[in-house]
């Protein structure tokens, strides 16, 4: 068992990998709406938690993630692409749980990390990875390299 965690931060950094799962380190940052200036604080705290068994840093598909604990395998090229959505999310107010984006406003959808074109149920946001049409039935969709630069107000179209 781990110890108590005192540390506010660290605390909103596991409550953001529990919910999200790995993620990489700038997406972590965003999602905990972090000035640059206080990525060094992230880091420190990122160290302990690793120290403490609770979180761990690994390099999967050429990005470095900060894993939680519980996090066995995943796919680096579509949890890198989830992990920016609902950080763009989470630094709009909204919230990531169980496969479900909760928009601010009280809008909830499930979310798809999909190719271009690609068969998903109906209502769902979904997350590009590269260029092409939204599939069809999505109610929102974004690209996925977008989410690294932009907010989420100027990435996500209604189809």
């Amino acid at each position: 068992m781990t110890g108590v965690i005192t540390s506010p931060l660290a605390a909103d950094v596991l409550a953001v990998l529990e919910k999200v799962g790995p993620m990489p380190f700038r997406a972590l940052a965003c999602a905990l709406r972090l000035p640059r200036d206080r990525w060094d604080r992230l880091a420190k705290t990122v160290r302990v938690l690793h120290a403490a068994g609770c979180a761990s840093q690994r390099r999967a598909g050429g990005t470095e993630f900060v894993v939680p604990a519980n996090a066995w395998g995943f796919r680096p090229d579509r949890q890198e692409r989830l992990a920016w959505f609902a950080a763009r999310l989470l630094e709009v107010g909204g919230r990531y749980e169980g496969g479900r984006a909760f928009f601010p406003k009280g809008l909830s959808c499930p979310v798809a990390v999909v190719p271009p074109d690609a068969e998903i149920p109906p209502g769902c946001v979904a997350v590009l990875d590269g260029f092409g049409k939204p599939p069809p039935g999505a109610a929102y969709w974004c690209r996925a390299e977008e989410l690294k630069a932009l907010p989420l107000s100027r990435c996500l179209r209604k189809c």
